[in-house]
């Protein structure tokens, strides 16, 4: 696995969207449209990007950080991903751990079971459920 050979770097970028982090986006969200890509990246609650590289060149995983309105010393989290073609290989786990020990009080949500699944297994803490402003169901979850 790559995390045992030392190859994933993780980073934080305080750039406020590039086209390469789209492009790695949509394989793993390919409803997100442009324009829902440039709102996260002007929101005025969106704080940087965060992501690693393999060979310090191809992205692998990605989440977008914001300041979370309710609470000045805490954080959300959006669109956590690992690039299809490397999950189930400890990538997520080391990605989700950076960014918990980067960011010490997260809140985000999901709607897909596997990622339900993947969150409740790194033991974070599931706070319910609340309607999406497109309608789905999504379930909550924070690290506190």
């Amino acid at each position: 696995p790559l995390i045992k050979k030392g190859l994933i770097k993780c980073m934080i970028s305080y750039s406020h969207g590039k086209m390469e982090l789209y492009d790695f986006l949509v394989k793993s969200f390919p409803d997100l449209s442009k324009q829902t890509y440039w709102k996260v990246n002007n929101g005025k609650h969106f704080v940087e990007w965060v992501w690693g590289e393999y060979d310090d060149s191809q992205i692998i995983c990605c989440a977008a950080i914001f300041r979370d309105y309710e609470s000045k010393d805490a954080y959300k989290m959006g669109l956590f991903c690992v690039h299809p073609d490397y999950r189930g290989q400890g990538i997520g786990t080391h990605f989700y751990q950076y960014i918990m020990k980067a960011y010490k009080k997260v809140k985000w949500s999901t709607i897909t079971d596997e990622a339900q699944h993947f969150y409740q297994k790194q033991g974070a803490i599931k706070l319910g459920s609340q309607k999406g402003a497109d309608s789905r169901i999504y379930l909550l979850f924070s690290n506190y």
